[in-house]
């Protein structure tokens, strides 16, 4: 059982961040595309 806690402590902010880093990417991008168009 602590095998899986520390496993979940160790994985889970790496996976936190790849979200962030893969939604931040998508809002760079619709926000510079739609400053192009203007």
């Amino acid at each position: 059982m602590m095998m899986i806690k520390a496993f979940f402590y160790v994985v889970f902010p790496w996976v936190a961040l790849a979200i962030l880093a893969w939604a931040g990417e998508k809002l760079f991008r619709k926000l510079r595309k739609r400053n192009a168009t203007n």
